[in-house]
């Protein structure tokens, strides 16, 4: 990890760029009735947006968005009600997709496996730097970051790596000649921060916390 925070490090400055100018700004709502459970099941996940901000003055005052992260949270313990929790009805309740980034770390009775430590999984959703801001090391400094902070408790983190058009929303079709060379660069990022492929037919890697990258 030192060599790659390292590498990311003299990108940024190569490229003029300062690491203390890097901010991220992280936001999520906290529903009430999921957390005690008298809503839907999904409702018990935290859902965090995240921003990448570049700031454009010594003052900090003038800053743009460089890129955004979408991630979700489960708790493996519903301490509200004192149980452990049901994390394949909460990845379902939510979405197709988080219910497919959850299954290959799950036990029979839908908590984690035994294979990972504690109980909690973080499903990355979105995380993308726009095409101006790449290959400068941003993406690099606050992909692990954003791990250790939001994935601190989480047994197991995964994501589905899929291309997107520049503007980071719209999907890349399968068939389009960009595809398998956005989705190598892509699998090869997440790979250097300790991910593997667990699910190669739906795309799903897995970083277990327990060990170092």
């Amino acid at each position: 990890m030192k060599e790659i925070l390292h590498e990311a490090l003299g990108k940024l400055e190569s490229c003029g760029l300062d690491p203390n100018s890097i901010n991220i700004s992280i936001r999520t709502n906290i529903n009430l009735s999921g957390w005690l459970g008298d809503s839907e099941p999904g409702d018990f996940a935290n859902q965090y947006h995240a921003n990448i901000e570049l700031y454009l003055d010594d003052n900090f005052e003038e800053k743009v968005t460089v890129g955004h992260v979408v991630c979700y949270y489960i708790s493996g313990y519903d301490w509200a009600n004192q149980r452990p929790s049901d994390l394949s009805e909460i990845a379902d309740s939510i979405s197709e997709d988080l219910l497919t980034a959850i299954k290959p770390v799950l036990s029979s009775d839908s908590s984690l496996s035994e294979d990972y430590l504690g109980g909690s999984c973080l499903y990355i959703d979105d995380f993308f730097v726009y095409p101006e801001y790449q290959n400068k090391g941003i993406g690099t400094l606050a992909f692990p970051l954003l791990l250790d902070i939001l994935g601190r408790d989480a047994g197991a983190i995964t994501i589905i790596p899929t291309p997107t058009e520049d503007d980071g929303e719209s999907q890349i079709d399968p068939g389009d000649t960009r595809y398998k060379s956005i989705l190598n660069d892509m699998c090869k990022f997440i790979l250097r921060f300790g991910f593997f492929c667990s699910d190669r037919q739906n795309r799903v890697w897995v970083k277990n916390t327990m060990y170092a990258d």
